[in-house]
């Protein structure tokens, strides 16, 4: 986390996946595109994508358009009575949209919703809208119900990068009904987990608390899952922007603290490093993750940018710039505005 509470922070600089982190506090955050200002029709799109691989279609590009994949076009009114022009994409929602078309042929529809998930987080709002941001996390929670085999498959994995004790049938069948997005008997799962488990890493980060991994921290994310699940279509904008923020928060603090982690004797294992691929597959678990921890009231301080109720009473907005990639990470500007 950060070093300080952000309450009275508008802006800072972070670098996630990196060791160090320059932060800068100022009190105006001004925003302003450097992409360029051409404009792609539909025939631009199809004939472009046709470039990447054959096989785009009007119907697909209106498909995509209310799964979230890619952003609504813009158009122009043409004056009082006169209708507006066809509709036209920026260069980056081009962009974005060429870049799902070429992973279509390896990858179903849940999984390229990350790209734009990943976009608007790391990118910021020049490049993702949040209205396609809804549209894309939507499209990706109703088609997150795993097989029942890839289910136990992971649940298995689960269970044995925690405990090297042997867990009975019914932990398994609990976990694996979880990760299908079903609610299970928490009790239930809570006390089995328990029993194998337990909360047993005590490895301190500086002069953090000690990080617990075990059965209550496995049974909070299954019940901030799985309340975003459910809630989705209610979550307010100012949430959202909160999930955002506590989501670059909690990268920023994991790849700081990450190295020293992975040296842990017992789970190390558990702590990989960050990196930009990490993030973009992993784009819509990590926002729903943040969004669930809102619904569960599983926040920081009330009254600070720790608490989404904050973000609302406020009508605050962040502002991401800047974003960069290189050999120690993505590095970006955040900033918060009042809307």
């Amino acid at each position: 986390m950060l070093a300080s509470p952000p309450s009275q922070k508008l802006g800072t600089r972070l670098m996630v996946c990196g060791r160090r982190s320059k932060w800068k506090t100022h009190r105006r955050v001004s925003s302003f595109s450097m992409q360029s200002s051409t404009r792609y029709t539909k025939a631009d799109l199809m004939r472009l994508a046709d470039g990447v691989r054959l096989g785009v279609t009007e119907r697909l590009l209106t498909d995509w358009i209310q799964l979230g994949l890619i952003a609504a076009p813009s158009r122009r009114a043409l004056g009082r009575g006169r209708g507006s022009k066809l509709g036209t994409w920026s260069q980056n929602e081009k962009d974005l949209f060429l870049t799902v078309w070429s992973k279509r042929a390896d990858a179903p529809i849940r999984d390229l919703c990350n790209f734009p998930v990943y976009s608007w987080v790391w990118w910021g709002d020049e490049h993702v809208a949040l209205r396609q941001v809804k549209r894309a996390m939507a499209t990706w929670s109703s088609r997150q119900d795993a097989s029942q085999d890839a289910a136990y498959a992971i649940a298995d994995k689960l269970l044995a990068d925690l405990s090297r004790t042997k867990h009975s049938a019914a932990v398994r069948d609990l976990l694996a009904q979880a990760l299908r997005g079903r609610r299970p008997d928490i009790d239930q799962l809570r006390d089995n987990l328990r029993k194998g488990i337990g909360r047993r890493l005590d490895a301190t980060i500086g002069s953090a608390k000690p990080i617990d991994v075990g059965a209550d921290v496995i049974v909070e994310l299954i019940l901030a899952r799985i309340a975003a699940i459910e809630g989705l279509p209610t979550v307010n904008d100012a949430t959202w922007e909160w999930a955002r923020f506590t989501q670059l928060r909690g990268s920023h603090a994991y790849g700081r603290d990450q190295p020293e982690l992975a040296n842990h004797a017992e789970f190390g294992h558990l702590f990989a490093a960050l990196d930009h691929n990490m993030l973009v597959a992993r784009g819509c678990v990590m926002l729903l993750t943040a969004l669930g921890m809102a619904l569960t009231g599983n926040v920081g301080t009330a009254g600070t940018l720790e608490d989404p109720v904050y973000w609302h009473e406020q009508g605050l907005k962040g502002i991401v710039s800047n974003t960069h990639i290189s050999g120690r990470g993505i590095g970006l500007s955040f900033g918060v505005i009042t809307k």
